[in-house]
């Protein structure tokens, strides 16, 4: 997501703004349900 937003990488492409404000809401989710497994499933292995 941050290299959509490097003049260096991408040149003249300008990447919706929408799509960056959705991307960051998969990542949050993606890492809070990361968390939430591990929080749940680590006891289990002990």
């Amino acid at each position: 997501m941050l290299a959509a937003h490097r003049v260096k990488i991408v040149g003249d492409y300008k990447h919706p703004i929408w799509m960056t404000v959705f991307g960051a809401i998969v990542v949050v989710l993606t890492a809070y349900l990361g968390v939430r497994t591990l929080t749940q499933m680590i006891p289990q292995l002990f």
